[in-house]
């Protein structure tokens, strides 16, 4: 039960976040037996695009050195723990807009495909048992050409 409503609520999330196709498309495609269900592995988008890696790795060499500044020599004082829950903040806010180029990208492979939804299969958290068919390769590739 608990995994039914789990991917109840992820495919929510991809219509809400990427868009579908609208509504008299899919009532036409579901008329015909031909409504095409896609995903991708997020993880492996992110594992293969250098423009979330390079912003992980900066991220990581960043707190790394503000967390050896703030420990030199002292305790943790409620200021730095201020400083370092700002920096993290500003990482996040560059990780969602990335985040955000992957679910463009999605979308657009989404509708030149025809896809009446894409999921995220992400091997770190799979939804989908079998079935579909696999747009990993398309979204990076887009993400990559892009600038």
């Amino acid at each position: 039960m608990k995994k039914i409503i789990v991917v109840f609520l992820l495919i929510c999330s991809v219509f809400a976040a990427a868009g579908c196709q609208n509504e008299d498309t899919i009532k036409n495609d579901a008329k015909s037996g031909e409504i095409k269900i896609g995903y991708i592995d997020s993880d492996a988008v992110m594992r293969g695009w250098d423009k979330y890696k390079n912003i992980g790795d900066k991220y990581i060499a960043e707190r790394e050195a503000l967390v050896k500044e703030l420990s030199k020599d002292k305790k943790a004082t409620f200021e730095d723990r201020v400083r370092l829950e700002e920096f993290d903040r500003k990482w996040n806010e560059q990780r969602f807009a990335v985040l955000d180029e992957i679910r463009s990208a999605g979308k657009e492979i989404a509708s030149e495909n025809n896809l009446a939804i894409l999921l995220d299969n992400a091997g770190t958290r799979p939804t989908i048992e079998y079935g579909g068919e696999n747009y990993t390769t398309q979204v990076l590739e887009k993400l990559r050409m892009q600038k």
